[in-house]
């Protein structure tokens, strides 16, 4: 079984070590690299084949959403699949970085089973929806309707 390729940039040191450890620990996976920085992230992403890039709203020298847009213009980067770990989850903001080209938006405090979820359908079918993640969706969309 070919092992998913991944790449993680998230600045806080701890958190980005537990994942690789996390994610270490899963055959399936194997991680490409891992950055706390923006400009690390845009050199290795230009050099490096990754399948899946987990990005964290809080990386050094950019703010993940900016991070995001700038991959997405990229040229070579449009079969890449993104993650974003953000702490934020309410209904506009995940439409949001959707229509910049997140593949998924995880919480920060996503169980290990959702990651790895996660991780397999964004590979597979190009996006994750979990159950919050629709019902969030699905809210916003009712707003919109009911305001017309």
């Amino acid at each position: 079984m070919e092992q998913i390729k991944i790449a993680i940039a998230e600045k806080h040191d701890m958190l980005r070590a537990s994942i690789v450890d996390f994610l270490n620990d899963e055959n399936q996976f194997e991680i490409v690299f891992d950055t706390s920085g923006a400009m690390d992230l845009m050199d290795k992403l230009s050099n490096w084949k990754v399948d899946v890039l987990f990005l964290s709203t809080s990386i050094i020298g950019l703010d993940g959403e900016t991070a995001l847009k700038i991959i997405r213009d990229s040229k070579g980067k449009s079969d890449l699949k993104i993650i974003l770990f953000s702490s934020l989850t309410n209904s506009f903001y995940m439409k949001e970085m959707m229509m910049l080209g997140a593949n998924s938006v995880l919480k920060k405090y996503s169980d290990s089973d959702t990651i790895v979820e996660c991780i397999q359908t964004v590979y597979r079918d190009r996006y994750y929806f979990n159950d919050y993640f629709t019902k969030e969706l699905l809210d916003s969309v009712l707003i919109q309707l009911s305001s017309r």
